[in-house]
């Protein structure tokens, strides 16, 4: 999760900053202004508060800016079923509020912008429906490429390595602490199992479970009366 944080947190950011785009303020590493969280009316109930919070902002005409030099610590799941549960909890916010709640960014609407539009499209692009067209086709080559599955995971996952080896030299090329950061370099052999599998099955099943059945309203981390509230708001 180091090399994760790392390209996603930090760079990933950092980029998404840069180009006005910028769509999640961290929970663990979020401010905010009271009269601003005042006016749009707090936080609702459900998961992915932080996107959420964000959107909300970005909904009433403010920026929001990610702070590039700030160091902050955090707390992250230290076994698989902690992290599984954790990044499904993620994952169905998206469908949740991007594609429920605030469906009015990406429609020509009284909160439309284009930069608000491009916001979410990155986010449902490159952590959805991509995900969906990689199942497919991983699909299509199970029932018309068995006979070369092997050589088709080994070319992917080379891809995949060159393409994490680049992002780490990003990484250290931004990096307050690459003297200290250079010693993941040896786990990049094995973060594209973790991203490129891992998270996408768990993404995957996070928004079908999402889209079909609502489950984000049934999960124990709200009170089911608030969940319950929620759903009846449609919220």
């Amino acid at each position: 999760m180091h090399l994760e944080y790392l390209k996603t947190i930090q760079v990933g950011r950092m980029v998404t900053n840069t180009l006005g785009i910028y769509h999640i303020i961290s929970g663990a590493f979020g401010a905010f202004e009271r009269e601003k969280l005042m006016q749009i009316g707090m936080w609702d109930i459900g998961p992915g508060l932080d996107g959420d919070i964000t959107q909300k902002i970005r909904k009433s005409g403010d920026k929001v800016f990610f702070a590039e030099d700030a160091i902050c610590m955090t707390n992250v799941p230290t076994e698989w079923h902690a992290l599984f549960k954790q990044r499904q909890r993620w994952s169905k916010s998206l469908i949740r509020f991007r594609l429920r709640k605030h469906f009015d960014i990406l429609m020509p609407h009284k909160h439309f912008t284009f930069l608000n539009w491009i916001s979410n499209m990155e986010n449902l692009l490159f952590d959805c429906i991509f995900n969906y067209l990689w199942l497919f086709y991983i699909l299509s080559l199970v029932f018309t490429q068995t006979d070369r599955l092997m050589e088709i995971f080994i070319v992917g996952w080379l891809i995949r390595y060159f393409f994490s080896l680049v992002a780490f030299g990003v990484i250290m090329l931004v990096s307050e602490r690459a003297s200290e950061e250079k010693r993941l370099m040896p786990y990049l052999f094995f973060s594209t199992f973790y991203t490129g599998y891992f998270l996408r099955l768990t993404r995957l099943l996070a928004h079908t479970k999402e889209f079909f059945f609502f489950s984000s309203y049934k999960d124990p981390w709200n009170p089911k009366k608030t969940s319950d509230l929620a759903q009846v708001e449609g919220i």
